[in-house]
């Protein structure tokens, strides 16, 4: 593996929970509150079964995420991604009647929030700017 290639590039330092992060770069990297942030693990080195040829390190990809808050030296990241999931179904019910004559309405919602997507990540995992 070539890990100049990785040299400079931020690393998760801290998982605060499945969803937020700390990175070690901060306000003094020129990191800025809302920049977003590819979370991935270097693998091993993908050869070319036919060739030979080395192609070079696998990244796998485990999250994005945002900066949350800015510190000086750190950042929280938090994931920014949405699970496909539906999203938000609203319920109408109608008690007592013609709503014109006085029936009331109500509105139910059935999935309130849409969910973020998990992070993946494991402390020394990196960090590069998308």
């Amino acid at each position: 593996m070539n890990d100049n290639k990785y040299e400079g590039l931020p690393r998760v330092v801290q998982v605060i929970d499945e969803y937020t992060l700390v990175i070690n770069s901060g306000e003094a990297a020129g990191v800025s509150s809302g920049d977003r942030f590819l979370v991935f693990r270097v693998g091993e080195n993908v050869i070319d079964p036919k060739t030979g040829e080395d192609l070079g390190v696998l990244e796998t990809v485990v999250g994005k995420a945002r900066v949350t808050h800015l510190q000086e030296r750190i950042s929280t990241i938090s994931s920014d991604q949405r699970e496909n999931s539906p999203g938000r179904k609203v319920i109408t019910r109608r008690t007592g009647g013609i709503a014109v004559l006085g029936a009331s309405v109500e509105e139910v919602e059935e999935n309130p929030r849409e969910d973020w997507m998990p992070l993946k990540a494991e402390v020394g995992d990196l960090a590069k700017p998308i």
